[in-house]
């Protein structure tokens, strides 16, 4: 995905185009009539639009696939279980939980905890919730 879906796009009204001229030069060449162009021209554009319409599902999949990949790995790194001596580790925690955090948390967090065999696991939270009142 070298490219943005929006340049993407502009470049496939260049194939319609020239797509659209070969067939006006062979039409001239072979002296087509006018029914037979638009008969040609009636098959063509709606597969070009059936062409254009997957590439744009197919890049939009793609896309939303590497936003879940990078969202998965940002919230596996907010899951971040620091072992501090055998058997002891702490789970710094920072920001809101949601549900789907909550979740994360609480699977990747039983994870390492095993695999580090944790005896004892200190959780510290700090919430970012911080308002400023305007009180001195």
């Amino acid at each position: 995905m070298g490219t943005s879906l929006n340049e993407a796009l502009k470049d496939t009204s260049f194939y319609r185009e020239y797509i659209w001229k070969s067939i006006k030069e062979e039409a001239t060449k072979e002296n087509m009539s006018a029914d037979t162009v638009f008969e040609v021209i009636a098959i063509i554009d709606p597969l070009l639009d059936k062409a254009v319409y997957h590439f744009s599902l197919t890049y939009v999949e793609a896309f939303q696939k590497s936003l879940e990949n990078t969202r998965a790995a940002i919230l596996e790194l907010s899951v971040p279980v620091v072992p501090l001596q055998p058997g002891v580790g702490v789970l710094p925690l920072i920001g809101n939980i949601d549900a789907e955090r909550a979740n994360l948390l609480l699977e990747e967090t039983l994870r390492q905890a095993e695999k580090l065999r944790l005896t004892h696991l200190i959780i510290y939270f700090r919430s970012i919730n911080c308002r400023y009142n305007g009180s001195k």
